[in-house]
């Protein structure tokens, strides 16, 4: 490991793409030949490859272009590398547009006449996951995200979970909403981990779902507390979770695998103790899991926690002028750390391994 440099890095992160960057360069790593065949169609379909109409001269552009909603989104490959997903505005909706890398064709997905398609992201080849949001709406009147899934020839929508908009408007809405956020993907499987929330009850609870089924499972039994927070190993295992006791305390739990028993393995006197962290990821080999914490420093920096002797180690990853708290990129086969994004001033993207440095500068240099 070795400290951040406060060298600027992605320059096309205006145009949306840089969140997934690290999750279409997985796919084109394993893609091989097609790596840089397919970084500038990647760039080129994050610019403008699904945006109506050519672009104005700068020269010419009205304030009315300067304030208007984005007519795309980021764009993702999926992790075979053959298909290319990404929002785009057609008509006055953002639609989800799967693009065939092999023969070019482009197909809509979803979309929707009342809602924009928000986010998404790839759970598989064949299929996504994403939310909604209504751009023509402020924002105390949005629909609430919600949460589908669909297969990448569009078929086989599925609901998992309505916006709060349906749920209001259902007959048996009785003043409670109910909201899913995506946590991660379970690799080989049309699963995903869900962090499910309830309107006026405390804590979370953290599900697999079958995305084509909407069937789900607690992974979350035997957890004393509120739960606050939960990390997934590249697997898609959940592997840890935060939660809140009855005195405030908060209480860290682990475990080794899908079936194994939690067990506790930190507490604090709050969330906000000085001593408190929060695990943000899992090495390869399942022995050390990653955490943030500011640990008497002004700015969050990244440890390694062992926890087969459940001990702190030393301040591995830093950054000078910015909190890093998160952002850990992993090989999604292996399990590999292989660099950390941050936010500072500009997204800011650092690889360990020396292939993956050289990709990201011939990259910045295009």
């Amino acid at each position: 490991m070795r400290l951040i440099s406060e060298k600027m890095t992605l320059t096309f992160v205006s145009y949306g793409v840089a969140d997934s960057f690290h999750d279409c360069f997985c796919c084109l790593r394993r893609a091989g030949s097609q790596l840089w065949f397919a970084l500038p169609l990647l760039i080129s379909c994050g610019m403008s490859a699904v945006e109506a109409g050519g672009a104005e001269p700068a020269n010419s552009i009205s304030i009315e272009i300067l304030f208007e909603h984005p007519r795309h989104g980021h764009a993702e490959l999926s992790p075979n590398a053959k298909l290319l997903a990404t929002t785009a505005r057609i008509g006055d909706r953002m639609r989800l547009i799967v693009l065939d890398l092999e023969t070019s064709k482009p197909k809509t997905v979803a979309a929707f006449g009342d809602a924009d398609v928000a986010w998404f992201t790839w759970i598989n080849d064949r299929r996504l996951v994403f939310n909604l949001r209504d751009q023509a709406s402020p924002l105390g009147d949005q629909p609430g995200q919600g949460l589908f899934a669909v297969d990448a020839d569009g078929e086989q929508l599925r609901e998992l979970m309505p916006t709060f908009k349906k749920q209001q408007n259902s007959a048996a809405f009785v003043r409670i909403y109910h909201g899913a956020d995506y946590l991660q993907r379970i690799r080989g499987t049309d699963d995903i981990l869900i962090v499910k929330e309830e309107s006026g009850k405390k804590g979370q609870a953290v599900m697999r779902m079958n995305t084509r089924t909407g069937r789900e499972s607690s992974q979350v039994f035997g957890i004393a507390g509120d739960i606050v927070d939960a990390s997934a190993d590249s697997a898609g295992q959940l592997r840890a979770v935060v939660s809140v006791d009855g005195e405030g305390h908060a209480l860290v739990w682990h475990r080794p695998g899908e079936n194994a028993k939690w067990s506790q393995v930190a507490r604090f006197a709050n969330l906000y103790a000085a001593d408190n962290w929060r695990p943000i990821g899992f090495s390869s080999d399942g022995k050390t899991m990653w955490v943030s914490a500011h640990l008497a420093r002004d700015l969050t920096a990244i440890y390694p926690f062992d926890l087969e002797r459940n001990q702190l180690g030393e301040m591995a990853i830093s950054h000078p002028s910015a909190d890093v708290d998160g952002g850990l990129h992993f090989d999604p086969d292996s399990g590999e750390l292989l660099g950390v994004t941050v936010r500072a001033d500009k997204p800011q993207a650092n690889w360990f391994s020396p292939e993956w440095d050289r990709a990201q500068t011939s990259i910045d240099a295009a």
